[in-house]
């Protein structure tokens, strides 16, 4: 977007007229200065007033001439950095990156190479798997790669629960901002100028690419061919993770060094990598699973270990077989358990207590997996905002307008500016509290369902069903199914929204 050349000569004069700038800086001098003045309300205000302009459109002249003598001392060009301070008969062009729009088409660009290596694995593994029907045709090749099983299924649950929480903040991009931060700024204009009613088939659209570019996680950990699939897991983690590595990178040298963020880069920044850190924890930990199971495939293959023994093993070690020791244990006992009655144990006991003999099924890993990752994201978007706000109240307190308007409302009281300024104060550590305590309060709540759900669990498995509503006895089975597969996304919306 172009800048008069006229207003780019007028703010260069007011900062030389009221020597912000003088000829004898060196480039690196005027970049700090310009900086400075970019990041201050008051200073732009003051060239504002002196050259007649709206604050806006001195402040965009002001990054237009702070980009370029960044670019003048990347490119080590004296020449360069004089044209950037001598006024123009020309229209500069403004080259100012649109951050959102970056961030959106670097998220695209992850998963449609994502989604290149997941369509290419998914078709080799359909040829290397085998159907369970109709197998006498082409040698029952290809054959359907199934990639979880949510109903009943106790296998892979921590790998499970990683793959989710490894897209759960994709999800939440389209929750928030909509499909074009998956599918790229690209298609903004095309869904901002579609009927509303099209909008949901773009985000049905986004999510089948979020769940295309994770497909390949949960088939490498679930085939039966396990040094194939955690080759290609380890691949893919390792692929994934250097790309989330180069959009970091790309995003905070095009956005973060701008004029826009001045002082506040650092702490963007960090407030960044804190938002892609859950992110990050999932795919390392789906690094570390993949890696232990190739040692373990070619250690069996070393010792030819057959898969009984391995059956045998897994058994003795279940939670099944502990959960009957316990109770034989129990039974042939006569003497009565010690009770600890220190306050730690009490405390414990309170908010979770760990019971080996007991597992929770994959769909409860997973669901309390996306419910706390998308609690994590929320408040890390929350202090941003809060942040963001406490900056701009910050800035407008110190104006001068600001201090007339609060003298005209309560002219008798000396003090009155102070005053309001340290409530404003108060009132943003205000919001940071209870962002931070909701948080906590989330948490508690999660451990306080898992403890009831455990409860439940094993009072069925004793034969107790006296707790359940009598309602439920007259509900058909279809219904049944129904109601327990909306329990994940209701538990994930619960946790999501509040109580």
């Amino acid at each position: 977007m172009g800048l008069p050349a006229q207003l780019y000569n007028k703010v260069l004069a007011a900062l030389f007229t009221k020597l912000y700038l003088t000829l004898s800086m060196t480039p690196k001098q005027t970049a700090d200065i310009l900086r400075n003045v970019i990041s201050s309300y008051n200073d732009t205000s003051y060239i504002a007033n002196f050259t007649g302009s709206a604050v806006q459109e001195v402040n965009r002249t002001m990054q237009l001439i702070y980009q370029c003598v960044n670019s003048s001392i990347a490119a080590n060009n004296t020449v360069m950095y004089r044209k950037c301070l001598t006024p123009t008969t020309t229209t500069p062009v403004s080259t100012t990156v649109n951050c959102a729009n970056l961030q959106y088409d670097l998220n695209a660009l992850v998963l449609y190479i994502l989604l290149l290596f997941s369509v290419s694995f998914l078709v080799v593994m359909s040829f290397i798997e085998k159907r369970k029907y109709r197998v006498k045709c082409c040698n029952g090749r290809p054959g359907v790669v199934v990639p979880v099983n949510l109903l009943d299924s106790y296998e892979n649950r921590v790998g499970n629960a990683l793959a989710f929480g490894a897209t759960t903040s994709y999800c939440l991009h389209v929750f928030i901002t909509g499909s074009k931060s998956i599918l790229g700024s690209g298609w903004g204009t095309i869904i901002d100028s579609s009927p509303g009613y099209v909008s949901i088939f773009f985000d049905m659209l986004a999510t089948i690419v979020i769940a295309l570019a994770a497909y390949p996680l949960f088939v490498a950990m679930r085939t039966s061919h396990k040094r194939a699939g955690s080759i290609f897991g380890i691949f893919y983690c390792v692929l994934w993770i250097g790309l989330q590595a180069i959009e970091i990178v790309v995003f905070s040298s095009s956005c973060l060094n701008s004029a826009t963020h001045g002082s506040t880069a650092k702490r963007t920044m960090i407030i960044l990598l804190f938002g892609e850190l859950p992110k990050t924890i999932c795919l390392l930990g789906l690094l570390r699973k993949f890696i232990m199971v190739l040692i373990k495939a070619i250690r069996r293959r070393a010792e030819r270990k057959g898969d009984a023994e391995d059956v045998y093993d897994n058994f003795n070690n279940g939670y099944m077989f502990k959960h009957v020791q316990n109770l034989l244990r129990h039974t042939s006992s006569s003497s009565t358990p010690k009770l600890d009655d220190s306050t730690k144990s009490k405390l414990k006991g309170k908010l979770y207590k760990w019971k080996p003999e007991f597992q929770y099924s994959t769909r409860v890993l997973c669901t309390f997996t996306v419910s706390g990752t998308i609690v994590y994201l929320l408040m890390m978007n929350l202090l941003y905002i809060c942040w963001y706000i406490d900056i701009q109240l910050g800035a407008l307190s110190e104006t001068e307008g600001f201090e007339s308007v609060v003298k005209s409302l309560v002219p008798n009281d000396k003090n009155v500016v102070k005053t309001v300024r340290a409530y404003l104060e108060i009132w943003t550590d205000c919001l940071y509290a209870a962002i931070v305590l909701s948080a906590i309060k989330t948490v508690l709540v999660f451990f306080n369902m898992l403890s009831w759900y455990r409860e439940h669990r094993m009072r069925l498995r004793g034969g107790d069903r006296s707790w359940l509503p009598s309602s439920i006895r007259t509900v058909s089975p279809s219904s049944l199914f129904v109601a327990s597969m909306k329990y994940a996304g209701f538990q994930v919306a619960y946790a999501s929204w509040g109580d």
